[in-house]
């Protein structure tokens, strides 16, 4: 019921009070205390926004939307009506296993009420940002139809053939690229130990031909209990569930908030531009001091991280995800890589003249 699901209106700061008002909605994992967000990340995005685009936030977080839409739809109504907002920007946060992610409850959510025909949600939405989350495979429809083959793996028998697949049963042809109908933002980190970054690397390459739509940024040092540890909200503080699967990182927690909010916020701003263009043309006016550079330089970084990755998976692995779903025709390299690193160096040809002095 809707009761179940806690929510959190945060106010901005008094002094952005003045400025354009936006509506942020944070989709939450139902296993976390929501003032665990409102004392770490929140407060940070907001100031940025505030900063550097004139932006007034106002954040609801909440624990889940998809779920019970019609209550989320009604507090969106309710609290952008309280902030005079027109527009909102949904984010959601991890990505577990079960039903406790705001990830996958928030792109469940704005996939089925993004365009909703009944204008049921008065502010218009602008886009949706995964922190430490992704964009899952049903929303890639090529290989949503292919799911099945790819659980098909060889019969063992205890008589010759042993095991094996026959030929083309896990082949699949189409297109490996992201369908999703709103702009997206997704940003996660290299030691992110419940979001692995060899899965952002699967999300990176799937949607690489739509950057400009779907970025994807990997954070150095980021991990995934990082955004969420103050000095009030300690690991201890946070679910057993999040911290025993984490990796180790030696850097801030509070610096690595502050980068993700500053990417979060550039994000914004760029759909905050490209939303007006759409409804004023090219006479609209870009906001004041919004140059986004972290956004930039998180493009390019990401590119160097996940490259290996993707040749990894892609070119020696042949992984079914990254490949185009034909695993069976040779895509592997590793068996060539292999043979040349044992041979080599080879000796050199021997030339026509010493093959006849020999003999």
């Amino acid at each position: 019921s809707s009761s179940d699901i806690e929510e959190m209106l945060v106010p901005p700061h008094p002094s952005s009070m003045g400025y354009e008002p936006l509506l942020l909605l944070l989709v939450a994992r139902r296993d976390t205390r929501l003032e665990a967000y409102s004392s770490s990340i929140v407060p940070l995005m907001q100031a940025e926004l505030s900063q550097n685009l004139n932006i007034s936030t106002w954040v609801l977080i909440r624990g889940a939307c998809a779920s019970d839409a019609d209550d989320c739809i009604n507090s969106i109504n309710t609290n952008a009506n309280k902030a005079n907002a027109t527009s909102y920007v949904v984010l959601g946060h991890s990505m577990p296993q079960g039903e406790q992610g705001g990830g996958p409850d928030a792109q469940e959510f704005v996939y089925h009420h993004w365009d909703d025909p009944s204008e049921a949600i008065s502010p218009k939405l602008r886009g949706l940002g995964l922190i430490s989350a992704f964009l899952q495979r049903r929303y890639r429809p090529d290989v949503a139809d292919c799911m099945e083959k790819s659980k098909i793996s060889p019969k063992v028998r205890l008589k010759h053939p042993l095991g094996y697949l026959k030929d083309g049963v896990r082949a699949c042809n189409g297109s490996n690229h992201l369908r999703y109908p709103v702009p997206t933002f997704t940003v996660s980190g290299s030691l992110d130990g419940v979001v692995r970054y060899t899965r952002i690397a699967e999300a990176f390459q799937s949607q690489e031909h739509f950057q400009d739509e779907h970025p994807v940024v990997v954070v150095p040092y980021l991990n995934h209990t990082a955004l969420l540890q103050t000095d009030n909200n300690t690991l201890s503080d946070l679910p057993k569930s999040m911290t025993s699967s984490d990796l180790f990182s030696s850097a801030s927690p509070k610096e690595l908030q502050r980068h993700v909010a500053k990417l979060v916020a550039d994000w914004i701003g760029i759909s905050f531009d490209d939303f007006d263009q759409n409804e004023q043309g090219d006479d609209h006016e870009k906001r004041p001091n919004h140059a986004p550079s972290a956004l930039h330089k998180g493009l390019q970084e990401t590119r160097e991280l996940i490259t290996p990755v993707i040749t990894a998976f892609h070119q020696l692995e042949g992984n079914w995800f990254f490949t185009g779903y034909d695993d069976e025709h040779g895509s592997c390299e590793w068996a060539g890589l292999a043979q040349r690193m044992l041979f080599s160096p080879l000796p050199p040809t021997p030339s026509s003249s010493s093959s006849s002095s020999s003999s």
